[in-house]
């Protein structure tokens, strides 16, 4: 028999060569176990009921588990539990943290964190993260291999993720998985990034950000789409495929406000403001800036301020105002003022017009189309000028 003590006592053993299956008796935290030399090479500091496997480590703690565990170690903590070979959970801190499935992923500090399924991946601090492949027969998705997820802080936040997913401090956020009848697409939900916030959702996105923001969601297959800073905010592709490359989100934008949507394509922002929508699947490069209720309807519109407004044309605009309306017929038309409806294609619309007499030409400038003041009347004593438009 082999004697090995710990906590500072000298090490002996027989002068005798060991097979590898002799009992070793172990003296650690107080009182004295019996295992088998193969097992030596994994280790258990002071602790109460912890197990562990070979080539591991468990440091201390309460009813800590190690399972079918090789090169991993748990330092500290209560009710931990590590599931595959390579993976650390570590700080006095921790309880009730679960690495299952996964190999070389940390959990460092915090309460009731898993890692499921996702290797090279990392939780530190907070509460109720989770990192995980689901691998349910029941959902419509599964990822091939998931990894380099990591989790910093917050509560409840949940990566269902790919790969090189980032959430920061956020509670209840989530990034991957799927959102009602929206399938998930394993190519997607990588390098999204959420930060901050309450209820932050990113699903089938790659390189999407939201920041800061309350119940606002990212959904749909896309890139480059970013919410920050706002409440109700929503970027959404209306397509259920998730396998379709049509109609994808490019770089969209919903920067503060409230209750604004994007349901578009590409290029399109929303700024501050309330209720405010971009729509169609094939809306480019429009534009909401502020006002409430507004809706730019068709590609390269602009909606500044107002409310109520909406283009249906495109290239089209509506500065201020209320209750404006440019008809989908009616391109490349602008409306200055309140409770006008587009009546022509290429046309400025206003209620009224001002224009200062002082400003404009006396005498025919000689440019087509350009409006001057005609004396002719003042010279004929009638005391008046004539609005006229130059034929060039």
């Amino acid at each position: 028999m082999g004697l090995i003590t710990i906590d500072g006592l000298p090490i002996e053993q027989s002068s005798s060569s060991l097979l590898g299956n002799e009992p070793l008796l172990i003296f650690s935290g107080g009182e004295t176990r019996q295992i088998a030399l193969s097992s030596v090479a994994s280790s258990t500091g002071t602790g109460i009921e912890n197990n562990f496997n070979k080539y591991s480590f468990i440091g201390g703690g309460c009813l800590n588990v190690m399972e079918y565990q090789k090169n991993s170690s748990i330092i500290g903590g209560f009710c931990n539990r590590l599931g595959l070979p390579g993976n650390e959970i570590f700080s006095n801190e921790c309880s009730n943290n679960n690495i299952l499935g996964t190999r070389t992923s940390s959990i460092s500090g915090g309460t009731n964190n898993m890692l499921i399924n996702a290797s090279n991946s990392v939780i530190s601090g907070g509460g109720q993260n989770l990192i995980q492949n689901t691998l349910d027969a029941n959902i419509e998705f599964q990822l091939a291999n998931p990894y380099g997820n990591i989790i910093l802080g917050g509560r409840g936040p949940n990566i269902n993720g790919y790969k090189f997913n980032l959430a920061i401090g956020t509670t209840l956020g989530r990034i991957g998985g799927c959102t009602g009848n929206i399938t998930s697409n394993s190519n997607y939900n990588s390098y999204n990034t959420n930060i901050g916030g309450y209820r932050q959702t990113i699903v089938n996105q790659r390189m999407s950000t939201v920041i800061s923001s309350r119940v606002s969601v990212i959904s749909g297959l896309g890139m480059y789409n970013t919410i920050l800073g706002a409440t109700y905010g929503c970027i959404i592709n209306t397509n259920k495929d998730a396998n379709s490359n049509t109609n994808i989100l490019v770089s969209n934008n919903i920067i503060g406000g409230t209750s604004n949507t994007i349901t578009g394509d590409k290029y399109s922002s929303i700024i501050n403001g309330r209720s405010n929508t971009v729509k169609t699947g094939s809306n480019k490069y429009s534009s909401i800036l502020n006002g409430k209720n507004n809706n730019a309807l068709s590609a390269f519109s602009f909606i500044a301020s107002g409310s109520g407004n909406e283009v249906r044309a495109e290239n089209s605009s509506i500065i201020g105002g209320k209750n404006n309306r440019v008809l989908q017929s009616h391109c490349d038309s602008s409306i200055i003022g309140t409770n006008i409806t587009s009546v022509s294609g290429n046309m400025l619309h206003a209620n009224t017009l001002y224009l200062s007499a002082d400003a404009l030409p006396k005498s025919d400038p000689g440019i087509k189309g350009v409006i001057f003041l005609s004396g002719g009347l003042l010279d004929a004593g009638l005391g008046a000028s004539v609005l006229m438009i130059s034929n060039g």
